[in-house]
């Protein structure tokens, strides 16, 4: 046994024989389906028709949340545009309510809501009030007031146990989705809502989800990473780079450490050794630190990082300041956060090509970062480990994509809808802000103005008893 900082409990154990098979295995399995679900277009195109196929069948049988659920999936393969055309035109929007396929898919609806999850303390509602269910603006007289829920699973909850209704008829409600892919129940039973839903996205292919499903849901171009709030990550007084690179990210399979470890071996082998930092934190169904460094031991890296685990928030930004480049290696996600919490920290990104459905975001650019993939991971993490202080990610996020300018962008895109629909407009958005585990206020003492307006939110929601 060798004694190493590096390892989370301070020990270096040599992985044994059977340890590097079963690793081996894993990282193998993982490729595979990683390639039937991205790459192989014969897989991809197969799995969408047979989701469809399934949810036909599930939908003969009578059971129609699978048969929603067979038609979301089929639909996120993103393999065919015949399958999601036929999808989007199953779920849209007012439908004809005497069609057996609209009963079908409304029973679908009310059978997830009433399937949903309130028995942990983050599902209730009343604790979501205030904590993902943000009120920015009051009501007054012809004149709606607006709400912020962000996190797909808070969709739900609020749609099962809130009179989404009422609430509708009295504010404009903003989702704000935490998983690309819109294609999904939570999201899709608000366009049963006669009223506006305004849907934050980034997304080329959301955008079309949301038009070819229903009027009702009105996009607006931005995303959850858009409201950091840049006061609390700021970049050290005095540079002091240890690290080469950062990975801030859950311990989880889709965040793909084991990828950047592999690139981290070919430099190796080429007698160069970056140091790289993994910022993180254990997830239900996902895997521990040790199984991160167990990963870099396989690649031959381990002596080249260091693990954090569970540090406070305001930790993160210094540790991210001493780093020259930030990596996220993920195929599919929501909008990152950590991409723009690290250029806040003036640490360039690089950004797995083809993330997401591939589309080429505008804050990853010759000032902020680049693209990579699996060949090119090797020589981009040189380059910009070599060259990070020509970088400046700062000033383009502070120019961009900060809590006030999404604000903005959001009260123009209500205020429009609005005014087109008769109402008056004399209150604008206050401005919000994200972190990891709430949303609040940019200003705290703006909370105290919705007092009001969160007890009438709670005046809608089922009584506990009933919970």
């Amino acid at each position: 046994m060798v004694i190493r900082k590096n390892h989370p409990d301070g020990v270096t154990p040599i992985l044994s024989f059977a340890q590097r098979l079963r690793i081996g295995r894993q990282l193998t399995g993982w490729r595979l389906a990683e390639y039937l679900k991205f790459d192989s277009r014969v897989a991809k195109v197969a799995g969408a028709w047979g989701w469809l196929l399934a949810a036909a069948f599930f939908s003969l049988t009578g059971r129609s949340v699978r048969a929603l659920r067979s038609l979301t999936t089929a639909h996120s393969t993103n393999a065919s545009k015949t399958v999601r055309a036929i999808v989007e035109r199953i779920l849209r929007q007012p439908a004809d309510r005497h069609s057996r396929l609209s009963r079908t898919v409304d029973d679908a609806y009310d059978r997830f809501l009433a399937s949903v999850s309130i028995d942990k303390p983050h599902e209730r509602p009343t604790n979501l009030v205030g904590t993902r269910l943000i009120v920015v603006k009051s009501p007054a007289a012809n004149e709606r007031g607006v709400i912020i829920i962000d996190y797909n699973y808070t969709f739900a909850v609020f749609a099962r146990r809130c009179d989404l209704a009422t609430l509708a008829r009295k504010y404009y409600l903003v989702l704000e989705p935490s998983w690309v892919g819109y294609c999904t129940p939570e999201i899709l039973v608000y366009s049963r809502l006669a009223d506006p839903v305004f849907v934050q996205s980034n997304e080329t292919r959301d955008l079309q989800v949301l038009a070819g499903v229903s009027p009702n849901l009105i996009p607006v171009p931005m995303a959850s990473n858009w409201w950091i709030d840049h006061r609390l990550i700021r970049p050290p007084a005095v540079e002091q780079k240890d690290f080469d690179i950062c990975m801030v990210s859950a311990w989880m399979a889709f965040k793909r450490h084991a990828r950047v470890f592999a690139a981290l071996g070919r430099l190796r082998r080429r007698g160069i050794k970056l140091r790289a930092l993994l910022v993180g934190y254990s997830m239900a169904g996902g895997l521990t630190r040790d199984d991160i460094y167990r990963q870099a031991q396989y690649f031959g890296v381990s002596d080249q990082i260091e693990i954090r685990e569970n540090i406070p928030y305001d930790q993160v930004a210094a540790e991210l300041s001493r780093c020259k480049c930030h990596v996220l290696w993920s195929r599919r996600e929501g909008s990152n956060r950590a991409v723009i919490e690290s250029m806040l920290a003036d640490v360039p990104t690089i950004l797995r090509a083809g993330h997401n459905f591939g589309q080429r975001y505008a804050y990853i650019n010759p000032q902020t970062g680049c693209f990579a993939d699996e060949d090119s991971l090797p020589g981009k993490l040189l380059y910009v480990t070599e060259h990070y202080r020509a970088f400046s990610p700062r000033s383009w996020i502070m120019e961009n994509m900060t809590p006030q300018i999404a604000t903005a962008k959001l009260n123009e895109a209500i205020r429009r809808v609005a005014l087109a629909n008769g109402e008056a407009w004399t209150t604008d958005l206050v401005v919000r802000t994200k972190q990891l585990q709430r949303a609040g206020y940019w200003n705290p003492g703006d909370e105290l103005q919705f007092a009001s307006d969160y007890a009438f939110v709670r005046s809608l929601l089922q009584p506990p008893a009933e919970m």
